[in-house]
């Protein structure tokens, strides 16, 4: 995930990089207000890969979920 941050905005980006986002450049982008500076900090956060696996259940829901009398 990318997320840019207005350059000046110092509270914002040290807020950014604070929750774990990596600096990754500085570069002009066209602001969301016409007033604000273009120069722009770019962060990235990499989260790690998911492995999909099937659920895994306990001893005690394999009982509760067998039917009566299975055991």
């Amino acid at each position: 995930m990318l997320i840019t941050v207005n350059a000046a905005n110092v509270a914002s980006w040290r807020a950014v990089e604070t929750a774990g986002l990596t600096f990754l450049t500085e570069g002009d982008m066209p602001p969301d207000n016409p007033i604000d500076d273009p120069l722009h900090r770019i962060h990235r956060i990499d989260r790690p890969a998911v492995r999909l696996t099937e659920p895994q259940t306990s001893g005690s829901e394999r009982c509760r979920l067998a039917p009566e009398g299975s055991g």
